[in-house]
């Protein structure tokens, strides 16, 4: 839900009220061409959001009512501007993330002597340790599905991209590049994780398989960029920015392409978040002094044509589905545009590569797959990812290989 106030206001008048004290403060972010609001404004730092799945909830870390220095989780209910705290540890708790359900939420934390990753329920109560390892591991995020979390870790003098199952267990290496790889995020079909990489002493946007292989380079600038985050449909990534001199937040196409800035402040604005409904942005900013959470409510004709311009795939199909010995993928195309065409398995490893084309024309396109991967051998049955995309696109569809 987009405007969780304005049904809550329809219904309920008295908090019209409340909503005057605390509404926030609306400005203009410029000639980003984006509507900015003011979220939270307690003197203590109030930074790192993180929207709730159904859009009604922003998480955030502060240190207000507590130790300086020592933040804790809180979650701001934006249909009554209610705050709860969640996370109430002697150490620091930062980088939360919502689980796709709604009901838990990731964190990292030295509270049992190194940094490690937690989860608690959105609800409060005891928090659970999920990684136990030696290394230093940070800034977890959250399977497609729910079942895995994503975060970076500190092993060997090295910073990779790591998974481990959800209730804790043996995480699994996802980068294997020598270097700075950091702050990832995974994608809404889960099938890529976007992160952080030090690519030549500049920090740049990759994104990788979920279950690791080749990485692509997204941003390719003179200065440092950090800490993506998914929009819902999977066709943008966001993103904070020092290009302009100072941190921003910009926006990408997933696959590449010309960045789009989206706060023009000249305070820092970093951490940011896309909303479960795709015209929202949640993020940091130091603009009135200390660390408050903003968003930015984007213009329809304002982000990289986000919402004017209609990605060229209109469906992505097979047939058979399931299948046993080979099966058709097909899609359709509005207008010509180049396309890569890729199968994933569960765990979100690429596979197979059917397709990669310069110029495809508009229409019907069909290819068959004949259950093997790229070396040739047959894979198993269960469930696969037919992933079509593009510069600034991408649709994903399952598929099921039976015995």
């Amino acid at each position: 839900m987009c405007n969780p106030r304005d049904t809550y206001l329809a219904d309920n008048m008295k908090a019209l009220n409340v909503l005057i004290l605390l509404t926030a403060v609306i400005v203009w972010a410029g000639d980003a061409r984006a509507q900015l609001t003011r979220v939270t404004d307690d003197p203590a730092d109030e930074w790192d959001p993180c929207w709730s799945p159904d859009g009604k909830n922003i998480a955030y870390i502060s240190d207000k009512g507590g130790s300086p220095l020592v933040y804790q989780i809180w979650i701001l209910s934006l249909w009554d501007w209610t705050d709860t705290r969640i996370t109430s540890f002697a150490n620091s708790c930062i980088h939360p993330a919502w689980s796709p359900d709604g009901s838990t939420i990731v964190f990292c934390s030295e509270e049992a002597g190194n940094q490690d990753i937690w989860r608690v329920s959105a609800a409060g109560g005891p928090a659970t340790r999920v990684t136990t390892n030696a290394g230093r591991e940070e800034t977890p995020g959250w399977s497609h599905g729910g079942d895995r979390i994503v975060f970076d870790s500190y092993w060997n003098n090295d910073w990779e991209i790591r998974t481990v199952p959800a209730g804790g267990g043996t995480s699994t290496r996802v980068t294997f590049r020598p270097g700075f790889d950091y702050g990832p995020s995974g994608s809404p079909d889960g099938t890529l994780i976007a992160y952080t990489a030090d690519t030549g002493g500049q920090l740049d946007i990759w994104t990788i398989p979920s279950g690791g292989g080749s990485a692509t380079r997204v941003t390719n600038s003179v200065t440092d960029e950090f800490y993506p985050n998914w929009s819902p449909d999977g066709f943008y990534i966001t993103y904070g920015s020092d290009v302009g001199g100072n941190q921003d937040v910009y926006v990408v196409p997933s696959s590449g392409g010309v960045p789009e800035r989206i706060t023009t402040h000249t305070a820092d604005d970093f951490y940011p978040c896309w909303s479960p409904c795709g015209k929202k942005i949640a993020f940091s900013s130091t603009r009135n002094g200390n660390a408050d959470v903003y968003y930015v409510t984007l213009d329809p004709t304002g982000v990289a044509g986000h919402d004017s311009k209609v990605p060229p795939v209109r469906s992505v199909s097979a047939y058979p589905n399931p299948f046993s010995s080979s099966t058709v993928v097909q899609f359709e195309l509005d207008r010509s545009s180049a396309v890569t065409v890729q199968i994933f398995d569960a765990a979100g490893r690429l596979v197979r590569s059917l397709a990669a084309v310069a110029d495809r024309h508009a229409g019907t396109h069909r290819f068959t797959w004949d259950g093997r991967n790229d070396k040739g051998r047959g894979v198993a049955a269960g469930a696969y990812f037919i992933r079509v995309c593009g510069k600034g696109f991408a649709r994903t569809t399952t598929l099921v290989r039976l015995k």
